[in-house]
């Protein structure tokens, strides 16, 4: 029995041991301004392909080698610096160039030449976008970024850096955009604060959605689920299906959607106001 109990107690010992060892390599480096950080509030968080790490803040941008901090600040009457202080998206496009969005306007930067270009209300006619409060970037396969403002929408050329002439006929001139999704290889969704719309690529039109549910509707989020579009709205979760019909999920009615995501499992995870739902997916719309 003696023996019994001592191997018992070496055993739970020997699991604390290493369930502490494993805590113990479980460590944070705290970075601050202290190490060159420009400003200890970080917004956003890029790595880029050269393997820089970036970190919008309120007080400029930071680029990160492992080490060293750089810091990047706007500069009055500078083109050749950010546009805004404060930074909140980052992407980089197909041609490894960089893309920092901000309420200030939109800069990009050309990692090689280590230049900036900026886009705002008050840039040149080739340069100049709709609004300079930035919500939301994308580029589609045409290599063209899309820039979702307060006040409409944008599209650049990457290669020439001048902003397409896209005619919306006064459809989004004064809506939020919150998200863009590609629609295979003819179209683009755009989703607004005032509903759902559709730009053509062949024709270059912009269709405002047909279906009175999403008439003037906020739309917030949009996703594809297999040959489903899920359309999340201030007023509850829709589905367009592969006939151009649409449904909507009786369980969120009313609900304020904010976000949606499709898991591995193709699981849907949706946010809303009032809480975070999941729909496991055996179960049907």
């Amino acid at each position: 029995m003696f023996r019994t109990r001592s191997i018992v107690l070496f055993l739970f010992l020997l699991l604390a041991q290493s369930l502490l060892a494993q805590q113990q390599h479980i460590q944070f480096k705290r970075l601050t301004i202290n190490d060159g950080l420009s400003l200890s509030s970080v917004y956003c968080i890029f790595q880029d392909s050269k393997g820089f790490m970036w970190f919008g803040t309120e007080d400029g941008l930071n680029r990160y080698d492992g080490q060293n901090f750089t810091i990047y600040r706007s500069k009055s009457n500078d083109e050749n610096s950010i546009c805004y202080k404060w930074i909140e998206t980052i992407i980089e496009d197909s041609r490894g160039k960089l893309w920092f969005a901000s309420q200030g306007g939109l800069t990009h930067f050309d990692m090689e030449t280590e230049r900036f270009s900026q886009f705002t209300t008050l840039s040149d006619s080739d340069r100049r976008i709709s609004n300079d409060t930035i919500t939301q970037l994308f580029e589609d396969k045409y290599k063209k970024v899309w820039v979702g403002t307060n006040k409409g929408f944008n599209c650049i050329d990457i290669a020439s850096l001048k902003i397409d002439k896209i005619n919306p006929k006064d459809i989004c001139t004064s809506c939020r955009v919150n998200a863009f999704l590609p629609n295979g290889d003819d179209s683009l969704w755009i989703a607004t604060n005032k509903g759902l719309l559709q730009y053509i690529n062949k024709t270059d039109v912009i269709l405002r959605s047909e279906f009175k549910e999403l008439a003037r509707n906020e739309v917030n989020s949009l996703v594809y689920n297999n040959d489903k579009l899920l359309i999340g709205c201030s007023n509850g979760l829709f589905y367009i299906d592969s006939s151009n019909q649409i449904s909507s999920e009786s369980q969120l009615k009313n609900l304020h959607i904010e976000s949606i995501h499709i898991d591995k499992k193709e699981n849907i995870w949706i946010g809303t106001q009032n809480g975070l739902y999941k729909k496991r997916k055996c179960e049907k719309a």
